[in-house]
């Protein structure tokens, strides 16, 4: 990529409106999450741990488990010497 094409893009960029700009900025980052905590979070653990994971990943320090519940989507991380953490993803199917 030149410099000449990175002027040109923002150039583009620029003349978007706010809402483009984040509709772009979402499709190319992902879903959104947020970590669980306080109530919340006991309540998820509760609904996790009464279900079974649709995923598993492991590198090596972390472990994770993915949930599909309803239309929900939670990541339970569970670190080597630490409390899990869960974070709710909200994608399109959420709003």
């Amino acid at each position: 990529m030149t410099k000449s094409d990175l002027e040109t893009m923002r150039a583009v960029v620029e003349k978007w409106s706010p809402k483009k700009s984040r509709e772009f900025i979402r499709s190319v980052s992902g879903p959104v999450s947020r970590e669980l905590i306080g109530a919340e979070y006991e309540h998820a653990l509760v609904l996790l741990m009464l279900s079974e994971p649709t995923k598993e990943f492991n590198n090596q320090h972390t472990l994770t488990e993915v949930y599909e519940i309803g239309n929900a989507v939670y990541h339970l991380i569970n670190f080597q010497d630490g409390k899990p953490r869960i974070e709710l993803f909200e994608g399109e199917q959420n709003e």
